[in-house]
């Protein structure tokens, strides 16, 4: 993981961990299948989603 990662800014820092769109929008759509919305809103707004959508 980059040490200078700038988790406020969502969009580059999916890009510097490899996260394209394309899986992005997958990752997005499993968490969906699993959690309730109010839930999902909660986790992929949070500052450290693009840590959590490398895993």
């Amino acid at each position: 993981m980059p040490r200078d990662l700038d988790l406020g800014d969502r969009a580059k820092a999916l890009e510097r961990l490899g996260v394209n769109r394309l899986a992005h929008a997958a990752i997005v759509g499993v968490v969906k299948d699993v959690l309730p919305e109010a839930q999902v809103g909660l986790l992929v707004g949070s500052r450290q989603w693009p840590l959590l959508a490398t895993a």
